[in-house]
């Protein structure tokens, strides 16, 4: 299928857009995870539990901007970051005239991990920015962080 994809640095699959009816089985994890999903009509009917897999808690101690995946997408990607404290969070994407295309979070968060999904369908192929600005309630130095991101149809 098309719609499903492997990463090649973590070797993990990945599903973006409609993915035609039937059963797959998602890796990830370099094999440590093993999933069989059945697909219908656009959603997940029925999934069984991971297996193999230790539930691992994350300690969140510094502010992480991702490289977006998969990169070059179309028409979707995933953008994930990391905040140690509860700030006020502003991820936006831009075109490399600078003009604002989407602003995917402008809010408070917790501390944590975040995964946005940035849909470019409605956008011309092409290199985009994606901004991550968090100011913290503690009073410490902003953060700030750009990454570029590639657009292909």
């Amino acid at each position: 299928d098309p719609y499903i994809g492997s990463d090649d640095i973590y070797k993990e699959n990945y599903a973006i857009g409609d993915v035609k009816p039937g059963t797959y089985t998602i890796t990830a994890l370099n094999g440590a995870y093993r999933r069989i999903v059945t697909v219908g009509a656009g959603q997940v009917v029925n999934a069984d539990a991971a297996t193999n897999v230790e539930e691992i808690n994350l300690d969140v101690d510094n502010f992480i901007l991702s490289q977006n995946y998969p990169n070059p997408f179309n028409p979707s990607t995933v953008i994930n970051f990391q905040i140690p404290q509860r700030s006020f969070v502003q991820l936006k994407v831009y075109d490399l005239l600078g003009k604002e295309v989407a602003v995917l979070v402008d809010e408070e968060r917790n501390e944590g991990s975040y995964n946005e999904v940035f849909n470019g369908f409605n956008l011309p192929s092409g290199f985009y920015i994606y901004s991550l600005i968090a100011h913290p309630y503690d009073g410490t130095k902003e953060f700030r962080e750009s990454k570029k991101m590639m657009l292909i149809k």
